[in-house]
């Protein structure tokens, strides 16, 4: 059959947590300390709190940021407990931990960055860094100078990611390994030694070395898509900006005619059309005030989007612009090497994990 999945998940680790899934399942007496999923019933107030929030209608999308009045409340909780006064761009409401977790790994890391995680760990941490393509390492305490075999820091490269201690170092000929070759898995049973899968393993690094020597190029290329993502973005701001400007204008305009015409009327004694007049001013003036809130909106939304793309100006943005078919060129080049070594890096790790520590 098949296999549908990307390649460089078809030699993914069996998942621990699925492990302890299984013989949870089969022993009634096992505690299982894998996941945050206590067999504690939630408690019956919060059961028909959720359930009266449903029956009002609370049932539709929230927020991107999450509840208003949930962050409002967090905001509180961290005043309160901890002094620390959180702003309302400070609070992201995520459906879970690992979405959270998921999200910030995408937003922070560029191709290659190594990220330490303390061992032991929840499993899917190590997945959401390679996901974020970045290089999960692990300092652990039961493995020389305290890092894991499977997650040594460093270049990840034949001679700093691909090997397990000792592999570069001829065994003592007293156990039958001898020289394996760089790279070989051996493995040892009765006395005898078999190495397996050198020359794949060779190259399978080298591939991840000549990747990572691209590293600095497919950065810079990394920084120039994002900016000229964060220019468009600031452009379509500044457009939106310009059109809520004329209709507010417009308004206004229409607004100051309708008091000279109330004023006008005033003067001349024309009850009637006054009446008339004060009507249209108060249509011009409502529709005036429909105006002022989303251009208010339109430039604060500018203006929060040249400072994060660290634009000087809209001018400044404009320049930074891409045509499309330059930016689709360098949008599909940051992305197929991104694949690229997120599909090295895997097969990498799953050669050395194939190998035995000792």
């Amino acid at each position: 059959m098949k296999d549908f999945r990307a390649r460089r998940w078809q030699q993914e680790d069996r998942n621990p947590m699925m492990t302890v899934f299984e013989k949870a399942g089969r022993y009634p007496d096992i505690i299982d300390l894998s996941i945050g999923d206590p067999d504690l019933k939630t408690p019956q107030k919060i059961i028909d709190l959720a359930f009266a929030d449903a029956g009002a209608g609370h049932t539709k999308y929230t927020d991107p940021w999450g509840d208003p009045e949930l962050r409002e409340e967090i905001a509180r909780f961290y005043a309160e407990e901890y002094g620390v006064a959180l702003g309302e761009r400070e609070i992201f409401v995520s459906t879970a931990g690992c979405v959270a977790m998921y999200l910030v790994m995408e937003a922070i890391l560029d191709p290659g960055d190594e990220v330490l995680i303390f061992d032991p760990y929840f499993s899917a941490y190590a997945t959401q860094v390679r996901l974020g393509g970045g290089v999960p390492a692990s300092p652990s305490a039961t493995s020389p100078g305290g890092w894991s075999r499977r997650r040594r820091p460093g270049l990840p490269s034949r001679a700093d990611h691909g090997r397990t201690e000792g592999m570069d170092e001829p065994k003592d000929a007293g156990t039958g390994a001898g020289a394996a070759g760089a790279g070989a898995c051996v493995t040892e049973a009765d006395g005898s030694a078999e190495a397996a899968g050198t020359d794949a393993s060779e190259e399978a690094f080298a591939q991840l070395q000549r990747l990572y020597d691209q590293l600095p190029a497919m950065e810079e290329r990394g920084v120039l898509l994002a900016r000229a993502k964060a220019a468009a973005a600031a452009v379509r701001l500044e457009d939106e900006l310009a059109t809520a400007r004329i209709l507010l204008d417009e308004a206004e305009k229409r607004e100051a005619e309708a008091r000279a015409a109330l004023e006008q009327a005033e003067r001349g004694g024309d009850a009637e059309l006054a009446d008339e007049c004060r009507r249209a001013l108060l249509h011009a003036g409502s529709l005036r005030g429909f105006r002022v809130g989303p251009a208010r909106k339109a430039e604060a939304a500018l203006a929060r989007a040249l400072e994060e793309g660290r634009f000087a100006d809209a001018a400044e943005a404009r320049a930074a612009v891409l045509d499309p078919a330059e930016l689709a060129s360098v949008e599909s080049e940051v992305e197929a090497y991104r694949c690229a070594y997120a599909e090295a890096l895997a097969r990498c790790e799953a050669l050395e994990a194939s190998c035995p520590e000792d």
